[in-house]
């Protein structure tokens, strides 16, 4: 899913391990809108710098 040309070049893809199912992806975020929640800040600004480009 990450590597998917349908994703905007910017986003933010939330997900969970399922026990006995393993990685699942909860929902996709514009880069602008999502929380930090334990990312590399540096990252996440790069990120949000790219979504934000003209």
């Amino acid at each position: 899913m990450a590597r998917s040309p349908m994703l905007p070049r910017a986003c933010v893809l939330d997900a969970a391990w399922v026990e006995g199912r393993g990685w699942v992806l909860l929902k996709a975020n514009a880069a602008w809108g999502a929380g930090l929640n334990g990312c590399d800040t540096a990252e996440a600004a790069r990120c949000i710098a790219e979504a934000t480009r003209a």
